[in-house]
């Protein structure tokens, strides 16, 4: 499912993805970094007081 959403973001012209990760997560955390992406920064979610890691993959 990730990599038809890669190639369908990259044929319409993305260069990057990126997803938010609760920061209690931490095995989603690490999943997101095998699949290819960097922590690029952390922000407060819109709809509840936890932060999350925002991750970061060039396509």
């Amino acid at each position: 499912m990730y990599t038809v959403f890669a190639d369908w973001a990259t044929s319409h012209g993305a260069d990057a993805l990126y997803l938010g990760v609760p920061e209690q997560h931490i095995q989603a955390y690490h999943f997101w970094q095998r699949m290819g992406f960097e922590a690029n920064k952390q922000a407060p979610s819109i709809n509840t007081q936890r932060e999350h890691r925002l991750m970061r993959k060039e396509l």
